[in-house]
């Protein structure tokens, strides 16, 4: 509590406690203030003078501090990445801190307050010995080739400051694309013989697939069979021809019936859907034809026959 007097036993002594504060920033130099003690009636009195040397503040480097949990992440060349930082103001003010990144050419590098989504940021308050979060968000290129790529980010005021390094790795694009030549995907086919299309698989991405397989969803009892059976390596931009082999049935009717063909990459797949039109065969044509020929004969006979009656 504060206090404008006090009474003091005779010989005894008080203890009090003096609070100097300014209400505004003063500039740096010696500033005097001098107290007096008296007693009622004023024939006691006693005095004496204080100094306070106010300085200069100097900032330091300790005083700007960034940390992160996570300084490396690793993706896709069409990811977008969010480091998640945090910024100290570990000095005795309440400071603007300028905000600041450095990064490879094209890529897009913007600051924002944490959980506050669609607000971009060049610099942030932070109180006196507080700190605060802020999202870093980094956007490559679409032509961006796998490698690391560092990036430096800087929190400032005046000319002191405090950086930390991050590092985005790209492991590139994957896509596969899947057809075929003409891009016709119907054939012929007939009971129990094998028939071949062509298909032409395509890597598409920029990072290279590395063990294509093939699997086939097909009707009960007929046979899907590929060459090669697997590409090892598809490097981006290039195209590999594979020959699919399909026997339908023995005993299969004749109609459309559908067979799938599922191309499946590292991290990416693709699907052709092919139309089969099984046909009867050539023996069961001349079979049929026989047929219809003893009929017809059978016929003619008979109506000889009934003639000469």
């Amino acid at each position: 509590y504060l206090v404008s007097g006090l009474y003091v036993p005779k010989e005894k002594t008080k203890n009090l406690s003096l609070t100097i504060e300014s209400r505004k920033i003063v500039p740096p130099g010696v500033y005097t203030f001098g107290f007096e003690a008296y007693t009622e009636d004023e024939k006691l009195t006693s005095s004496c003078s204080l100094s306070i040397f106010v300085r200069k503040e100097a900032l330091g480097l300790e005083d700007i501090a960034i940390t992160t949990s996570y300084p490396v992440l690793k993706g896709q060349t069409d990811a977008t990445y969010e480091f998640s930082i945090e910024v100290f103001n570990k000095s005795e003010r309440d400071r603007t801190i300028n905000l600041q990144a450095l990064g490879p050419e094209k890529w897009e590098i913007t600051f924002k307050p944490a959980y506050e989504y669609g607000k971009q940021i060049s610099s942030i308050n932070i109180k006196a010995d507080e700190s605060k979060t802020i999202t870093v968000e980094v956007k490559p290129p679409k032509d961006a080739k796998p490698g690391e790529y560092p990036i430096l980010v800087r929190a400032s005021v005046g000319e002191k400051k405090a950086e930390a390094p991050l590092l985005v790795i790209l492991t590139g694009t994957y896509s596969i694309e899947a057809g075929t030549p003409t891009g016709l995907l119907s054939l012929e086919a007939m009971p129990g013989r094998e028939s071949r299309v062509s298909l032409f698989v395509k890597n598409t991405g920029s990072a290279p697939q590395k063990n294509v397989t093939f699997t086939s969803f097909k009707p009960e009892n007929w046979e899907v069979k590929f060459e090669p059976e697997r590409i090892d390596l598809l490097e981006p931009g290039r195209m590999k021809q594979v020959d699919v082999k399909i026997k339908p049935a023995k005993e299969a009717l004749v109609g459309d019936y559908s067979v799938n063909v599922s191309v499946d990459g590292e991290k990416a797949n693709r699907s052709v859907e092919f139309r089969v039109t099984v046909k009867a065969s050539t023996a069961w044509i001349w079979v049929g034809i026989g047929i219809i020929l003893f009929v017809i004969a059978g016929l003619t006979a008979l109506f000889v026959w009934l003639g000469r009656r």
